[in-house]
């Protein structure tokens, strides 16, 4: 019983197979839509899928997880029987059958932005993210081990979500990081959810469920874990609510300020003064609402230049849309795409991390690409009277040696300038 199991699991991807459900019809049941898909991909009878999901094979499951397994508790081991079979391809979608909205309100409540991004770690046969794109969220992504199962979802789903390979490595960043009990079946629940708050957007959210019953594949090891793993949840999500709400609401200077706009324009003016070859592409990092980006633009109309607004508060970026200039969601923490110049207006000193932020940025530029950067140089710690400096620079020192110990990029120019303060302005160009 056990070895067929295993060998439906080892089938590929079908090269060339037409589905005859009908993958666009929401007004299929869910459960219906995923029997019918599981039916074809696997070429099983309904009696057979439906068995698959049931409580024999399980059992069979189960079985897998042996006392010796269990305790040596290595997570290659384990994920190579997760990897070995579809077996959650079966279960999930009979397990959650006629229940799928209720048993997934509790997550789908606290995606308040539709339009933001969700990975859905630990994603199974996909279920969530199935009622996710019936209530209109359509920017997901999944992740779960390799194998039989997760070739099974990409057939089922195709491009109309995303997917990371390895979810133990995840690459991208996310406005919401779901699991729903997924933690209990991992050794190392802990640095996991450590994972999600690197791979978190500011302001973002993780979204998870733990069992806390031990059986079979809960493993003891992660569940004496629960309340720690809990509170790093917990602490990881206060953090980046606290972070984002301190950068849309606590700044001192707004682009409404004429003050603030005669200094932001001459800055661009530095920066349009050094630049001699015509750039492709332009960056504004932290740009608010876009008001120096469409000083920018006045002063370079040519429409072969890509010139971009970037900032994580997606209410300026809204705003900024009057402006008729291009804007796009950036956090300075992970700068996305690569840029022929990049500029960074009293913008660092509102990082969380300003090295993070700052080999980000440098990472960002195109070989010869140019930082033109701005900060302010404060004898006194500014976050007692601006909270949304959540960086203070004494002196030029962390960002001086953050550039000169990357060894591809090199300072091109610095001074430091006294105006409302004394600022640093500084221009880096990545040599490879």
């Amino acid at each position: 019983m056990r070895d067929e199991f295993i060998e439906i699991g080892t089938k590929p991807i079908p090269t060339a197979m037409s589905k005859t459900f009908n993958s666009d019809d929401y007004k299929m049941p869910i459960s219906e839509k995923f029997i019918a898909g599981l039916q074809e991909y696997f070429k099983l009878s309904r009696e057979e899928v439906i068995r698959k999901g049931g409580v024999s094979d399980y059992l069979i499951f189960d079985s897998l997880f042996t006392p010796e397994v269990l305790e040596r508790n290595d997570p290659k081991e384990i994920n190579q029987i997760y990897a070995s079979t579809p077996y959650f391809a079966f279960r999930n979608p009979i397990y959650y059958a006629g229940r799928e909205e209720s048993a997934f309100a509790p997550f789908i409540e606290k995606i308040t932005n539709k339009k933001g991004s969700v990975l859905d770690h630990g994603c199974g046969a996909g279920v969530f993210a199935e009622v996710l794109l019936r209530k209109g969220i359509m920017n997901i992504t999944l992740t779960d081990i390799p194998g039989p199962m997760m070739n099974f979802v990409k057939w089922f789903f195709g491009d109309k979500v995303k997917y990371e390979d390895n979810p133990d490595n995840i690459q991208g960043h996310y406005d919401y990081i779901t699991s729903n009990s997924v933690l209990e079946h991992l050794p190392n629940p802990i640095s996991t959810v450590e994972m999600f708050g690197e791979h978190l957007n500011p302001g973002g959210l993780i979204i998870a469920s733990m069992a806390t019953d031990i059986h079979g594949q809960h493993l003891k090891k992660a569940i004496d874990k629960y309340k720690d793993v809990m509170l790093a949840i917990e602490e990881i999500n206060r953090k980046s609510e606290s972070y984002y709400n301190l950068q849309i609401t606590g700044s001192a200077w707004t682009t409404q300020n004429p003050h603030y706009q005669e200094m932001l324009k001459q800055g661009i003016d530095w920066l349009l003064k050094d630049m001699t070859d015509k750039p492709g592409s332009i960056l504004d990092l932290g740009c608010g609402d876009a008001w120096g980006t469409e000083y920018l633009r006045k002063q370079l109309p040519a429409k072969d230049i890509r010139i971009v607004g970037g900032d994580i508060d997606v209410n300026k970026l809204e705003a900024a849309k009057e402006r008729k200039v291009v804007v796009e969601y950036q956090d300075m923490h992970n700068v996305t795409g690569k840029w022929d110049t990049i500029f960074c207006f009293h913008t660092l000193e509102h990082s969380y991390d300003a090295k993070k932020a700052l080999n980000s940025i440098l990472n960002a530029l195109s070989v010869n690409g140019k930082l033109y950067l701005i900060v302010p140089i404060e004898e006194k710690d500014p976050r007692s009277y601006n909270p949304s400096h959540t960086q203070w620079f004494g002196n030029t020192d962390l960002i001086k040696n953050e550039v000169l110990n990357n060894k591809e990029v090199e300072i091109v120019s610095e001074e430091t300038k006294t105006r409302d303060t004394l600022e640093y302005w500084l221009i880096v160009r990545r040599k490879i």
